[in-house]
């Protein structure tokens, strides 16, 4: 989830959103700011300890 918001970067790998590269084998190629998501929401089902 932290690399989804943007919070790390992934060591291998690629990550896309909409069809679009925004990190990289350990680089961030898209800030945060800029990728157009304000955020995504976990259901409390998920996680029913907190």
């Amino acid at each position: 989830m932290r690399i989804i918001a943007g919070l790390d970067v992934p060591s291998s790998g690629e990550l896309y959103f909409d069809d679009k590269l925004v990190a990289s084998n350990g680089k961030l190629l898209v800030p945060p700011e800029d990728r157009g998501h304000s955020g995504f929401h976990c259901k409390f089902t998920m996680f029913q300890k907190l």
